[in-house]
């Protein structure tokens, strides 16, 4: 029906396994010694079929989507014409209602901070 890829559906069952309610050693059994730390080397490929590329551009984007949230947080977002007033930035989607600091602090990534 949606045509996904061996990779996709691993994809999807390692971030599945990464939120669920597992505890740490069942973790460490299926995604490998280092699934915790946030870094794409830590994922064990052989446990998780996923290969390195792809989960390094995920945590890529991922990190570059936080810059752009504490951007906005900041009250900057930076265009290459100028630097554009954050304050009457509204996102039309249901997320406009959540508060910035809210998602900071959901989504903190210390990559981000340094």
């Amino acid at each position: 029906m949606f045509r996904l890829s061996e990779c996709d559906l691993a994809e999807i069952a390692v971030n599945s396994i990464m939120i669920s309610g597992f505890s740490h050693e069942e973790k460490v059994r299926m995604l490998g010694e280092g699934y915790h730390l946030g870094e794409p080397e830590h994922l064990d490929p052989g446990k998780t079929s996923l290969p390195y590329p792809r989960v390094a551009f995920r945590h890529r984007t991922l990190v570059q989507e936080h810059s752009f949230i504490r951007s906005v947080h900041d009250g900057k977002i930076q265009s290459s014409n100028d630097e554009i007033d954050a304050s009457n930035f509204r996102p039309k989607s249901p997320m406009s209602s959540v508060s910035t600091p809210f998602l900071l602090e959901r989504f903190h990534s210390p990559a981000v901070d340094e």
